[in-house]
């Protein structure tokens, strides 16, 4: 078990820093410069003192250059500052990473609670009126943008029956109840669930379908146990285990679509943070959270891994089968 996580920890160590140099090749190649955010806000800048802060900054430097220097920082505990702010962009990100880990966590969860069951009620019903509705509302969840259903949740809950708040964590910035944040995070919350509940759903079913049909299932009916006993401690134990690996599959959807859902609801996390980031062509602030993001996505990918190597150990045997055949 240790040499596999060493292993899948190697290979994400590796992914890591693939990652840092194509954001940050890919930001650099963005249009604009930080020096015309800061010009467009200070019109009265004189062309030494732009010279002076392209200096500072870094930027009159070749591209590698920059990417080594800020890399050497990184690796030291320094994200930078702000070019926007001037704020240390850890304590920046961290300040929003809260409210981001909440929406995402919450969207997850209410998937899971929904697509399980009814993945499995609709594997049970093969081809029946609860089957094809199922089967229906997952393609429109997998189908319908994140956004577009939060336009109509707004214009619905918000707009016409005024049920729910439409944008902000809290009415009253000052006033954190726990109850207003509870009415704040529904609807964004929702539109956030809504593919993964359609993914989730249709993956349940097929796994149900696919286990129900094995040779376990057929001897377990034999001994003559009780159909609720059979799905639950039978066949929904070999069926969750495809479930798992696609939760880490879809955080990096998962983390894409809060950019939106975010702008969308005026949430305060890390998804308003990096559009406003990328307007102002905030170079420290979207590197720093690109490795939030890249972190968050590996570790959830590797938990994942060891999560299905402890729930079924062939995982584990095929990966280490190679090298245990050369012996």
């Amino acid at each position: 078990m240790g040499r596999y996580i060493l292993k899948r920890l190697g290979i994400s160590i590796i992914v890591f820093f693939g990652i840092t140099i194509l954001a940050y090749a890919i930001t650099s190649m963005m249009p604009g410069t930080p020096m015309d955010f800061v010009v467009a806000s200070n019109p009265n800048m004189s062309a030494e003192q732009i010279a002076a802060l392209t200096e500072q900054y870094g930027l009159d430097k070749p591209l590698i250059v920059q990417y080594f220097s800020w890399l050497w920082q990184m690796l030291h505990g320094n994200l930078g500052y702000s070019y926007q702010t001037s704020q240390d962009v850890f304590q920046l990100i961290v300040a929003k990473l809260g409210p981001t880990l909440l929406l995402t966590v919450t969207s997850m969860v209410i998937a899971l609670i929904i697509a399980i069951p009814l993945g499995i009620l609709a594997a049970v019903k093969p081809k029946s009126g609860f089957d094809y509705i199922s089967s229906a509302f997952a393609f429109i969840g997998n189908s319908l943008p994140g956004f577009f259903f939060g336009m109509i949740l707004i214009l619905l809950v918000s707009v016409k029956l005024n049920w729910l708040p439409m944008s902000g964590m809290y009415t009253m910035p000052d006033n954190h109840n726990f109850a207003d944040l509870i009415r704040h995070l529904i609807l964004p919350a929702f539109s956030l669930s809504l593919q993964q509940l359609g993914y989730f759903m249709r993956y349940m079913r097929s796994s149900m379908i696919e286990t129900l049909g094995q040779d376990f299932i057929r001897t377990a009916k034999a001994k003559g146990l009780s159909r609720n006993s059979i799905i639950i401690k039978h066949a929904l134990r070999n069926s969750i285990n495809p479930i798992i690996v696609n939760i880490g599959a879809q955080i990096p959807f998962l983390i894409g679509g809060s950019v939106v859902i975010e702008s969308l609801f005026s949430w305060p996390g890390i998804g308003k943070l990096l559009t406003t980031s990328i307007d102002a062509r905030d170079y420290p602030v979207l590197m720093g959270i690109t490795i939030f993001i890249a972190v968050a996505v590996l570790i959830g990918n590797l938990l994942v891994d060891i999560v299905c190597s402890l729930v079924d150990p062939r995982i584990r045997c095929v990966s280490e089968g190679g090298k245990k055949s050369g012996k």
